[in-house]
């Protein structure tokens, strides 16, 4: 999918004419979806669970624009993927408290925006991407065990809506609004002490931007 990615890209440039640069900033509406699994120590318990929240998160992007559509590239900054608390009482040595928590941290994208349609002096695109992040755990485990921060690769696709912001600046400031789907690799990791987790997030999101290009 990365490669696929990349020959699109490289394709569109060589057929981009009159290529400008645009750049601006973002507000997601995100519904991060996080599906994991837990293997206990001593007692192999598998625990599966998932976990749902709304988050709304600034982002800044920079991409050129041209005839066919636009590449770009978008930062993130860290964003909170949930927080979840169990209480366990057995004989097996797995006692206590075990509080999950993790964040999506330093995540970078790389898009494309192909136009599809034309309309009214606005553009109907479709957009496909690849996405990196590190997936910073701090988590609370009874018996003070850990698991390490991991980076994951991440794979977009969406459409969208773009045109000039009429009566600001001519055509030089612009809007776009879009849909996307953001599912990332699995996280996972053993510990020391033979704890495993298993984890898998995908981001849904609806996203309002406003870009001036020159």
């Amino acid at each position: 999918r990365i490669l696929i990615t990349i020959i699109t890209s490289l394709s569109m440039i060589s057929y981009v004419n009159a290529a400008e640069i645009g750049m601006g900033v973002s507000m997601n509406f995100a519904d991060v979806d996080t599906s994991g699994s837990e293997t206990l120590r001593q007692s192999g318990k598998i625990s599966t669970t998932t976990h749902s929240t709304s988050v709304d998160v600034p982002e800044v992007f920079v991409e050129i624009i041209g005839d066919l559509g636009s590449l770009g590239v978008a930062y993130v900054p860290a964003q909170e993927m949930g927080k979840k608390t169990r209480d366990d009482s057995n004989a097996t040595g797995d006692t206590g408290a075990y509080t999950a928590k993790a964040e999506v941290d330093a995540h970078v994208a790389a898009y494309v925006d192909a136009n599809v349609y034309s309309f009214s002096g606005q553009q109907l695109y479709v957009k496909g991407g690849v996405a990196h992040a590190t997936i910073v755990t701090k988590e609370a485990l009874n018996g003070g065990s850990t698991y390490t921060d991991q980076d994951v690769w991440g794979y977009t696709y969406g459409a969208g809506l773009k045109g000039a912001i009429p009566f600001v600046g001519g055509d030089n400031y612009y809007y776009k609004a879009e849909y996307t789907l953001t599912d990332y690799d699995e996280y996972v990791h053993t510990n020391d002490v033979a704890n495993k987790i298993k984890a898998e997030t995908e981001i849904e999101s609806m996203k309002i931007s406003i870009g001036y290009k020159f």
